[in-house]
């Protein structure tokens, strides 16, 4: 069975398990790209942790458990650290700091790989207003908000790039400021349907 290793999180992995001073590394021809050996493996099944070696092959790990003398390009000794899936923030904040600096060290130097984001404020809908409101903030950053949509918002993630995967809800707070605005009063029945082909529209576009 193989299982998904993004690029930037195999050379990431590399960098961290170096700084952590996880062994020497020993280099040889062979079936594999890099071979983590000797590491804790928590493989997110449940199960206890078990010792073991990882085998990575170009942008996939090939092989989980005892590689014995199996031969690869680059093989680290784990010895005392865990390797493990990458982690999941089911509630992160990091939807614009991907936009200003698409490495978001905090996340990954955790062991976050997918960040769900979304909740209460959402990046779509915008509307011209809104983004006039987030202009002195957008500022400081020197970044400009230009999508209004997820289908905008994704492009320009996709056109930057991310070390993170990400998921997103459409925030109930955002639709509101989107039709209602910051008054506090309920919405009539025009914007009412408005919201709802809002988040019709969004989630045919990705949202959660």
């Amino acid at each position: 069975m193989s299982y998904r290793l993004s690029a930037i999180g195999y050379l990431l992995s590399l960098s961290l398990i170096s700084a952590c001073g996880g062994g020497g590394s020993a280099r040889s021809d062979g079936p594999y790209d890099l071979i983590l050996k000797n590491g804790w493996i928590i493989d997110g099944s449940g199960n206890p942790r078990y010792r073991g070696d990882v085998g990575v092959r170009g942008d996939r790990i090939a092989a989980v458990g005892f590689l014995g003398a199996a031969g690869a390009r680059e093989t680290l000794d784990v010895s005392g650290l865990v390797v493990a899936p990458g982690f999941i923030d089911m509630m992160g904040q990091s939807e614009f700091n991907v936009l200003i600096d698409n490495r978001v060290l905090s996340k990954i130097t955790q062991g976050i790989t997918t960040e769900v984001t979304g909740e209460g404020g959402s990046v779509a809908p915008l509307t011209d207003r809104l983004v006039l409101a987030d202009s002195d903030a957008m500022k400081k950053w020197h970044y400009r908000e230009d999508w209004r949509d997820l289908n905008g918002y994704f492009a320009q993630l996709e056109r930057q790039g991310s070390s993170l995967n990400f998921a997103t809800f459409v925030g109930a707070t955002q639709v509101r400021l989107a039709v209602v605005g910051n008054e506090n009063r309920a919405p009539t029945a025009a914007e009412l349907a408005r919201m709802v082909a809002i988040v019709d529209t969004l989630m045919e576009q990705g949202a959660l």
